[in-house]
């Protein structure tokens, strides 16, 4: 079983920063449950994908560095002591000549405890009282103190969309200073794997490693509802659906044993559409329609028993 170190609740030493321009920050995300909503809205930031609005992020991030003083918002020492991840805050501002009423600046800094050195290893500039989900936080440290997960969506929810949302997680490794997108979805109980969707495909990453596959959904273009591991960390489900709302259409869950990733359809049907699922014991799976009422499914002949 893979060990890792999450931060307790009353580590994080979260800090207002500007309470009448921004939400306070939420309590650390479990990274065994990462939050999801039936409703994802994205994250307000501007994409970033033309030189124009580099260079006018740049120049946010200039001013509101010029214009406040840091905050820590959070600190995250190594399980060996030998680095120290803080989460910096700049308040909320506005921005001569900028459109937005005000921006705030995030960054996550990277101290070398042993060599005394520190370096910014990612920002986010934050539009003050917009929607969508921001805010940098730790999430947890690798055993042996070689990778350090966190998430660039520490509160609020994405603006627009339907389907499953979880926080994303980043994964920063020391060794190189490079970062890694993992997406966001659910840890395997034995903290040892991620699931997550990315477009048509269900990924898999070994969170001590690379990523260990890439497996079609049964709908490439179908919203997905859920994502569950087994208890034993060996087998995942997926529910999607034909439509985003009721009517649903057409409903799928789909498991996969894991390893070699063998797909296999445990219930597709038009009659009732499925939104959540939950696997606490290996022989039955829990599923829960869009009123909230639970059915079972008998994972060893197929049977599916209607909520009493």
């Amino acid at each position: 079983m893979k060990k890792w170190f999450p931060f307790p609740a009353l580590s994080l030493m979260l800090i207002l920063v500007t309470s009448a321009c921004r939400p306070s920050p939420t309590s650390r995300p479990d990274p065994t449950q990462p939050p999801s909503s039936p409703t994802p809205r994205r994250s307000t930031p501007t994409p970033t994908s033309t030189p124009d609005w580099l260079a006018t992020s740049t120049a946010i991030v200039a001013a509101v560095i010029a214009l406040g003083q840091a905050e820590t918002l959070a600190t995250y020492p190594s399980p060996d002591w030998g680095w120290r991840a803080d989460v910096e805050a700049y308040a909320c501002v506005h921005v001569p000549g900028s459109e937005i009423e005000a921006n705030a600046y995030e960054q996550l800094r990277i101290h070398n405890l042993q060599d005394d050195i520190s370096v910014v290893v990612d920002g986010q500039v934050i539009n003050c009282g917009g929607l969508g989900a921001a805010g940098l936080a730790g999430l947890f440290w690798s055993e042996d103190s070689r990778f350090f997960y966190y998430t660039n969506a520490r509160e609020g929810l994405p603006d627009g969309g339907c389907g499953y949302w979880a926080s994303p997680i980043l994964r920063l490794d020391l060794e190189t200073m490079s970062t890694v997108y993992l997406g966001g979805g659910p840890v395997s109980p034995d903290g040892s794997l991620l699931a997550a969707r990315d477009g048509p495909e269900l990924v898999v990453w070994d969170l001590a490693g690379d990523l260990l596959a890439r497996i079609s959904l049964a709908a490439p273009d179908a919203p997905v509802h859920a994502i569950t591991w087994s208890p034993d960390s060996q087998s995942l489900i997926y529910i999607q659906t034909a439509n985003c709302w009721h009517p649903f259409g057409m409903t799928r869950v789909v498991r996969i044993d894991w390893p070699p990733a063998v797909a296999t359809v445990l219930y597709q049907s038009e009659e009732t559409g499925f939104v959540h699922a939950t696997w606490d014991t290996p022989a039955y799976l829990a599923l829960f329609d869009s009123e909230g009422r639970e059915w079972r499914l008998d994972l060893g002949v197929g049977e599916l028993t209607p909520p009493p």
